[in-house]
């Protein structure tokens, strides 16, 4: 078979992980077919094809854009692809090529108040009906994410399956390497410290987190690390101010992955309030290394988690704030939480997410 496969977000995001494990695992598993993957100029020298079966074009019209409607499908069309993968939502609908299309989450549907305008949902919600309709086979990262579909736009369930993602990377230890002092120093980051990971956008629960933390901060000499910057939720800023979090906070920004591994390992544990996640990326990787996770129990949380995390009710911010205490003084169970999180994320491996989705691009071929 010739597979395209869209990998304009290879750096972006969740997305970009999703890209990274599933070409990862690709490249390790199939020789046979051969594979086309178009990346944006930017990222292209990001990916190193793993075989002789591996080609790289570029496209860089840029997701949501009208040359992605009006460009993508002529370019599609000059080559004989037998099926075409597409990461998002965000498809060339005129494209006539057979196609796979994972759909991740229904955010923008469901919380069309964090968007910026009535178009965007409008565009969000035909898209989102468009691949269901356009894609021969729908992937979604989790039963939470098949059940919305379904629920929310009469989704045929026998088109849609669930595929967990992976991480690109297997398991770590709790080990610490001798750079990792050095990627701390760069950020001006001292332990302990909590961690968040994520964008800080408004179905993140960022100040739930903030406010339990500020009742954790007086027993605990514990900083708060936020992957994020202070300006990204509006008031943010002015509640760490108005509780007095300024010196115990730091919004470290956009943080490149190598660096971010690092961060992970040294936490104390990691905290992850969310309301709503289509699979939820930062805790799966927090336990890959041995962190003790805390989450809310929210939407595709506890699929990912299982029993290897505590999770808890995102709107309570007594019981995140009791639960981050107690996981940062009960030693027994901070052992337990790490043994179990690594033995959970072994459980979501590149290779068998790879093998899951290339069964799927031979199914989509031949209908």
């Amino acid at each position: 078979m010739l597979i395209g496969i869209d990998a304009r977000m290879y750096k972006f995001s969740g997305i970009g992980t999703y890209l990274q494990a599933l070409l990862k695992g690709l490249g390790e598993i199939d020789r046979e077919n051969r594979y086309i993957c178009y990346f944006s100029s930017k990222d292209a020298n990001a990916f190193d094809p793993p075989a002789e079966n591996f080609s790289v074009k570029i496209w860089d019209a840029p997701i949501y854009s009208l040359w992605e409607q009006a460009v993508l499908p002529f370019q599609i069309r000059k080559e004989p692809f037998d099926v075409f993968h597409f990461p998002h939502y965000a498809f060339p609908v005129l494209s006539q090529c057979p196609c796979v299309i994972s759909v991740h989450d229904i955010i923008h549907y469901l919380f069309p108040q964090y968007l910026p305008n009535k178009l965007a949902y409008y565009y969000a919600k035909f898209m989102i009906s468009a691949c269901l309709r356009a894609g021969k086979v729908i992937l979604a990262d989790s039963e939470n994410t098949r059940n919305d579909l379904i629920k929310h736009f009469n989704a045929d369930p026998g088109k849609v399956r669930v595929v967990n993602p992976a991480l690109p990377e297997a398991s770590h230890s709790k080990e610490k390497s001798g750079g990792e002092a050095g990627v701390l120093k760069k950020f001006g980051v001292d332990k302990p410290y909590l961690l968040y990971v994520g964008n800080c956008k408004e179905h993140k629960n960022i100040p739930m987190l903030v406010r339990a933390f500020g009742i954790v901060s007086k027993k605990s000499g514990h900083r708060l690390l936020l992957s994020c910057k202070r300006d990204e939720v509006k008031g943010l800023g002015t509640l760490v101010e108005d509780l007095g979090l300024e010196p115990a906070i730091t919004f470290l920004g956009r943080v490149e992955r190598e660096d971010l591994m690092a961060i992970y390992s040294n936490a104390s544990a990691f905290v992850f309030p969310s309301l709503y996640e289509g699979f939820g990326y930062p805790p799966l990787e927090a336990m890959s290394h041995g962190v003790p996770v805390i989450c809310s129990n929210a939407s595709s949380l506890p699929e990912v988690v299982g029993d290897a995390a505590v999770l808890v009710p995102p709107g309570s911010v007594e019981v995140m704030a009791e639960s981050i205490y107690n996981v940062l003084n009960d030693e027994k169970l901070r052992k337990s939480l790490s043994e179990k999180g690594l033995k959970r994320s072994e459980s979501f491996h590149y290779r068998a997410m790879a093998e899951k989705v290339l069964a799927i691009y031979c199914e989509a071929a031949k209908t």
